[in-house]
């Protein structure tokens, strides 16, 4: 493990993180800082009362976020052999039971969507993350995709227009088994 000495001119003074090397696939090589070692002039030991603070739990669930976020990157970008196509999966209020949206409900759709894929593609490979639309707060899924040689597509339509949607110039396509 490699360490890494800053000024932090907030603080005013040296500070050591803790880097650890992350080589990918095609020689890529990234360090990544994984802990705050010492803070030489200062008490970085903090005693927890006992209480956590709105603050202290939107810094923990950010940084979480973060760690997450570089997972999904590097899992990505290790693999990036693997995927053909970035797809968006969203589900219309009739897909569901009673006509209502639910979270929970919406995890199973996809996941029976999921297991009928892989059965259809056994070397299919995917990455999803899924993400609450600003609007609506409904869960929408974003992807990565590779090796499914049994999906169809059509180009993508505006029902109002009756135009191809494009996006920065680049054809929309639809998802025919979806």
């Amino acid at each position: 493990m490699d360490v890494l000495t800053f000024y932090n001119k907030e603080i005013g003074v040296f500070c050591e993180y803790n880097l650890t090397l992350k080589k990918y696939s095609d020689n890529l090589v990234k360090y990544k800082r994984t802990s705050y070692s010492v803070c030489k002039g200062i008490n970085k030991h903090n005693r927890h009362t006992g209480t956590t603070s709105i603050k202290e739990l939107e810094e923990r669930s950010k940084k979480y976020l973060r760690k997450v976020k570089n997972e999904i990157i590097d899992l990505s970008y290790n693999n990036k052999d693997s995927f053909e196509y970035f797809i968006t999966l969203t589900f219309s209020p009739s897909e569901f039971t009673k006509g209502e949206y639910s979270h929970e409900e919406a995890i199973d759709l996809l996941t029976k969507w999921i297991n009928n894929q892989k059965h259809q593609n056994r070397n299919m490979s995917y990455i999803l993350v899924p993400e609450f639309h600003k609007k609506s707060g409904h869960l929408h899924f974003h992807g990565l995709i590779g090796n499914v040689p049994k999906w169809k597509f059509s180009k993508a339509v505006n029902p109002h227009t009756g135009k191809l949607i494009k996006l920065n110039n680049t054809q929309i396509y639809n998802l025919d088994n979806y």
